[in-house]
């Protein structure tokens, strides 16, 4: 239920106002969502390999990469960046596997399953495929 100061407000519209408001901040350079990616960027250059620590990035931000006000801001807004810049390219690649190595676990508990058990586990898949998108 999305219920705000207005009342009830329809996911559709919800959606559709969160898509328009990322696509129009990444077209514009001086928007914080683009320079934030921009900081992003630079840190994987810098630490490309084993990244700078997961939970890292804030502090990294405050200190060197400061393009924009801080005020609220506590993530890329981009969690394939953040686990980038935070894991690394390394880190980045076993999280991925897991991620992948759970998904077909589940796959193929789901395959080789029958009655309520495969209905379980493939809204188990589902749910996991859905979350990693």
């Amino acid at each position: 239920i999305n219920l705000d100061n207005q009342g009830f407000q329809p996911f559709s519209e919800i959606a559709a106002e969160e898509i328009a408001s990322l696509a129009e901040s990444v077209t514009y350079a001086e928007s914080a969502r683009y320079l934030l990616w921009n900081s992003a960027f630079q840190m994987i250059k810098e630490n490309p390999l084993l990244g700078t620590g997961l939970g890292s990035f804030l502090e990294n931000f405050n200190h060197g990469y400061l393009t924009v006000s801080t005020w609220n801001i506590r993530s890329v807004h981009n969690d394939v960046l953040q686990l980038v810049v935070e894991l690394g390219i390394f880190g980045f690649l076993i999280f991925l596997a897991l991620v992948l190595a759970v998904i077909k676990v589940v796959f193929n508990l789901a395959h080789n399953s029958s009655g309520p058990k495969r209905l379980a586990y493939a809204a188990t898949f589902v749910a996991l495929v859905g979350t990693s998108i």
